[in-house]
């Protein structure tokens, strides 16, 4: 064999090797592979054209006859773990033999891909290596889907090489020390509840598409906290968890509103920690607005019971007034007079879903007993309490140094109440309202909590969480590492078999 000949082998093995490493590093085909691939095939054919006496006499050598059926047989199986790879990349198609089919869509899901006419495009954003094993988590979800759409897109973005635009896209979204996945369609933008599973994804991806449009309506003017207060205290978290969730929120006072608020279109008041008194002709006005099917939420503070005293004693609620007191909140860091709620009600899908978490917990900062009282209008309606602290809690009137034990009994911290007849209108009172504040929002599950709430009285069903389905059966989640070392494993011992049955067959011819 000649130098020159020698020289082109080199060339095509080095073009060869360049080609099969970009591809498993990249992980796809990509366009400038061409330019080695091509080289390869141009250098083999060069060094077989200026050796072709040689290889001629190769193969008419007798020790070549005996060493055909080897050699044929590996380059018939090279050919064929090269066809495969073709194929598999030009029709990439799964068939899902789950017993539970977890690797398919539900026909609801199906149908709101088929309905898609412009690009559904999922934003992950990451930090780096940190996040890494999620992000592949997440892609093995959203293969089904891109699969099942040409208008379904997704993209990643690693937040710590992209800080600019992680932060402009990210500006009204609650910040989180974890993976942040957005779903966007036309003009919704609708952010996925962590941890990301398929129940979360599909949820956003129902929001994002079909979408909703209801409001909740803050009331102002008697020093309740503020939507755009961004300190402990303030709202502005709570405002950007619920329009990540495609709720309009609005800051609004009665007694300036023009026009009248609709029932019927199931949008929801919230009266969250009242400072002073409510005049009796809003209050009056929230009771009529109930009576005709609204919905009515009511967040104070203990010593703010008698703000809202009309609305209250209306529909049979008796707020104590007083502090919880329970060493539960000691245990989790906090002060005697935090209520740690962890009994739920398992008739309201407002907490149905907690009752199956035995870790899950409310937290609510010095918060009042709510209790009901036997008035005339207690038959009219159906109470309903979702939230109970343990039963070793005791209630002080007033906040002392040293804390006298009462009583010890579950007290209770929330209660939905409904109308029995007519337009269903419905009130729900809680004891607190710090758990919406920008300082506690994200303890236990108190945002779910709050979502939950909203939910259920809007009527968005879909927001509402539900305890997670378990499906029989189980996913290997390939990490980068592990799929290239597959990759390398299967391609390169199938290679160096190769190679030994070359160097085995020149030894032969030389011997």
């Amino acid at each position: 064999m000649s130098f020159s000949g020698r020289v082109c082998l080199f060339i095509s093995a080095l073009a060869f090797l360049i080609v099969f490493l970009a591809r498993v590093y990249i992980g796809g085909w990509v366009s400038f592979l061409y330019i080695p691939l091509v080289t390869m095939f141009v250098a083999l054919a060069t060094a077989i054209f200026i050796d072709i006496k040689y290889y001629a006499e190769v193969l008419t050598l007798r020790s070549t006859k005996y060493s055909m059926s080897m050699g044929l047989s590996l380059l018939i199986f090279l050919v064929l773990l090269v066809s495969m790879n073709v194929i598999s990349v030009q029709f990439n198609k799964s068939i899902d033999i789950t017993k539970a089919q977890l690797n398919t869509l539900s026909p609801e899901q199906s149908a709101i891909l088929n309905s898609l006419d412009e690009d559904l495009l999922v934003s992950s954003y990451y930090r780096g290596q940190k996040d890494r094993v999620k992000l592949m988590t997440l892609k093995q979800l959203l293969q089904p889907y891109k699969k099942s759409s040409r208008f379904f897109k997704n993209e990643s973005v690693d937040i710590y090489k992209s800080a600019i635009k992680a932060k402009i896209e990210l500006k009204d979204i609650p910040a989180e020390s974890d993976l942040i996945t957005l779903v966007r369609y036309k003009d919704k933008k609708i952010k996925v509840d962590t941890p990301i599973n398929q129940e979360s994804l599909a949820q956003a991806i129902t929001l994002a598409t079909q979408g909703h449009n209801k409001k909740i309506y803050f009331l102002s003017g008697h020093g309740e906290r503020s939507l755009l207060d961004d300190s402990e205290e303030g709202l502005l978290g709570l405002r950007q968890v619920l329009t990540s969730k495609g709720f309009e929120v609005e800051s609004f006072s009665l007694t300036e509103r023009t026009t009248k608020l609709s029932p019927k279109e199931q949008h929801v008041i919230a009266v969250v920690g009242s400072k002073f008194a409510v005049t009796k002709e809003v209050q009056q006005q929230l009771i009529q607005y109930v009576q005709e099917g609204g919905k009515l939420v009511v967040a104070l503070d203990p010593k703010q019971g008698t703000n809202m005293q009309a609305v209250l004693n209306h529909f049979a609620f008796d707020f104590a007034d007083n502090y919880i007191v329970s060493e539960v909140g000691q245990q989790l860091g906090r002060s005697p007079t935090t209520a740690v709620g962890i009994v739920f009600s398992e008739k309201s899908p407002v907490t149905e879903s907690f009752r199956s978490d035995r870790q899950a917990f409310t937290l609510f900062e010095q918060a009042s007993e709510v209790r009901l009282q036997k008035s005339e209008y207690f038959k009219s309606y159906v109470y309903t309490p979702l939230i109970s602290t343990t039963g070793q809690s005791f209630t002080v009137d007033e906040l002392k140094l040293e804390l006298t034990p009462g009583k010890r009994a579950a007290k209770t911290l929330a209660v939905l109440a409904t109308k029995r007849s007519g337009p269903q209108g419905q009130v729900l009172v809680v004891g607190d309202s710090d758990f919406l504040t920008n300082k506690d929002l994200l303890q236990g599950v108190n945002q779910q909590l709050t979502l939950n709430s909203f939910s259920y009285l809007t009527g968005v069903n879909d927001l509402i969480n539900k305890a997670p389905s378990v499906k029989q059966g189980s996913k290997i989640i390939l990490t980068d590492r592990l799929r290239n070392t597959i990759v390398v494993a299967g391609s390169v011992l199938p290679l160096m078999l190769f190679l030994l049955s070359g160097l085995f067959f020149i030894r032969r011819k030389g011997a």
